[in-house]
């Protein structure tokens, strides 16, 4: 399913604040995810897009040194190489005013600091809008300049394309061979940009490659086929043993012809774990 309204991940452990804000988000038409702690917030980056995070500084009241809020940053700093979303803090306690302009300078990715104790609506989700209005232009105009696939900041990090492409034409790795298989994953995987760093083959038989990838954009499983076009075409069938399947899209280039099927039953552990 297509992302429609921007969505907001939201990371507050006092349960109070994270149903205000949520209210506040969702009667304002965003998406809303919850998270009450690092973990589960990092899980979250891996398996969804989101357009803008909302973040307490101290996840736990009872630890004056807790700033798990600030470690945060480093997932999404992790998670959204390029895809840089920004980020607005929420604080509870007596931060001072030049502790936040500090580091409001040395981020990029902080675009407002509120304190709890003089937090006002309206100014919030103005700050809320225009985070996304910033994070969707930044993406938006990189789309424009480059051809949109994550798979030179994921999967080609991942999965060592020369080698399948010998695992998959008997030691044929030669330049033509390299374009053509990047161009038939660009053509598979476009539309279900951006993708998870976790890509893995998960076999390589009769000269068929099945790949395993899990896209953000649409939080779902996605199973890749590949072969050679002087093989038979592939249909899908192998990802059959993975639950009920629905088919994307099928392409062909040159030398190679393949199909992309979402995986709708399997869940984001069960990928990581496959």
């Amino acid at each position: 399913m297509e992302q429609t309204k921007p969505r907001i991940l939201l990371l507050e452990d006092l349960k109070n604040w994270q149903d205000t804000i949520s209210r506040l988000l969702a009667l304002n038409d965003y998406d809303v995810v919850t998270a009450s702690s690092l973990e589960v917030a990092g899980n979250l980056l891996q398996a969804k897009t989101f357009d803008v995070a909302i973040v307490d500084v101290r996840l736990n009241e009872g630890d004056d040194d807790n700033m798990d809020g600030i470690t945060f940053l480093d997932e999404v700093e992790k998670y959204y190489p390029e895809d840089r979303m920004h980020v607005i803090m929420l604080s509870g306690h007596a931060t001072t005013k030049h502790t936040i302009n500090a580091f409001e300078r040395q981020t990029k990715i902080v675009t407002k600091f509120f304190l709890k104790e003089e937090f006002d609506n309206d100014e919030f989700i103005s700050e809320v809008g225009r985070a996304v209005r910033t994070t969707k232009g930044a993406r938006d105009d990189r789309n424009r300049k480059t051809f949109r696939v994550d798979l030179t900041t994921t999967f080609y990090n991942l999965l060592d394309i020369p080698f399948l492409i010998q695992q998959l034409s008997h030691g044929d790795s030669n330049l033509e061979s390299v374009k053509d298989f990047k161009s038939i994953l660009r053509n598979l995987l476009l539309s279900l940009s951006p993708l998870t760093h976790n890509g893995k083959m998960i076999q390589n038989e009769n000269n068929k490659l099945h790949l395993l990838l899990w896209s953000r954009k649409t939080s779902q499983a996605i199973g890749v086929t590949i072969t050679l076009r002087s093989n038979k075409e592939p249909t899908g069938k192998f990802w059959q043993k993975f639950g009920q399947k629905e088919m994307i899209t099928h392409s062909s280039t040159k030398l190679y012809t393949g199909v992309a099927v979402k995986l709708q039953d399997m869940k984001f552990q069960e990928f990581l774990s496959a």
